[in-house]
């Protein structure tokens, strides 16, 4: 007689030890077993422990304290949020896909996407790659791509390598002015100025136009020159530049009386000149 021959419509009472395979063909109770390995074909319900180094059934019905390698589903499911809105939740009961786009939660791709506008932040915008702006309101932008602005722009300060178009409003400097200075002497185009290059200096003097220099109307030097001396010397008070051109005057005060009929005279640094009186070089010694 085998040994399931004497099981059959038993019960195995308190803790039964099993070192061969045990096949439960039917309907079985057990309380407390330990098998080495049992194969089940029937509905085995365990009461109380069973110990086996593996158990093969079609099918477990109960609590599992342990891990399992798979399971149809998850107790607590995964919710998803796209932008604020709910999707399905995610249990593993059905094959699910969760396509996530930038599209999907309201945003733009890095790359060739376009922001419909109009556009706000509050912070600092960073633009490495090229960039097309059609309406934005921005905090500061900082500007390392391309960024062409094909709208309005509002932004706090705008940091860029470099600007290229026309602006509208003012600049606090510029390489050059889109309408040139023009500089003539008396008529006569002498040169123009825009800004671009290096600096420029235009030096204009009386000389340079022809005129006479003028301090508070007239210049006023003094001559101390001998009485016997012919070449007379005056020295300027009230100013410098004097040259001799059409039209410039000078007083000058004489500390000697002239002992000479014909005399010389020279003011400042110009050229020593002939003094006439009354048309002629000739003149009274008084």
């Amino acid at each position: 007689m085998g040994i399931f021959d004497t099981l059959l419509g038993s019960t195995v009472q308190g803790e039964s030890v099993f070192n061969n395979v045990v096949y439960l063909n039917d309907e079985t109770y057990a309380d407390s077993m330990t098998i080495e390995n049992a194969i089940v074909t029937g509905a085995l319900r365990v009461v109380g422990d069973l110990n086996g180094s593996v158990i093969n059934a079609t099918t477990f019905n109960g609590a599992l304290n342990g891990n399992a390698t798979t399971a149809n589903k998850v107790n607590h499911a995964l919710n998803l949020e796209f932008d604020g809105d709910a999707l399905d939740p995610f249990d593993g009961s059905a094959v699910r896909t969760f396509n996530i786009t930038p599209e999907a939660i309201n945003a733009v791709r890095r790359n060739g996407d376009t922001i419909p506008g109009p556009l706000t932040l509050n912070g600092v915008m960073t633009i490495n790659n090229d960039a097309y702006i059609d309406s934005a309101t921005i905090g500061d932008l900082l500007v390392n791509g391309g960024t062409r602005f094909v709208g309005d722009v509002n932004a706090g300060k705008i940091t860029a390598s470099s600007f290229v178009g026309p602006l509208t409003g003012n600049a606090t400097s510029a390489d050059k002015v889109n309408h040139s200075l023009a500089i003539e002497f008396n008529g006569s185009n002498q040169t123009t100025f825009d800004g671009s290059g290096s600096n420029k200096t235009v030096n204009i003097t009386p000389t340079a136009i022809a005129a006479a220099p003028k301090v508070n109307g007239v210049y006023y030097g003094t001559c101390d020159t001998a009485a016997t001396t012919q070449a007379k010397v005056v020295t300027l008070v009230n100013g410098t530049g004097f040259d001799l051109v059409n039209g410039a005057m000078v007083a000058v005060k004489f500390t000697n009386a002239s002992a000479s009929a014909t005399m010389t005279l020279q003011v400042g640094s110009t050229a020593a000149k002939n003094l006439y009186q009354y048309g002629t070089t000739t003149m009274s010694s008084s």
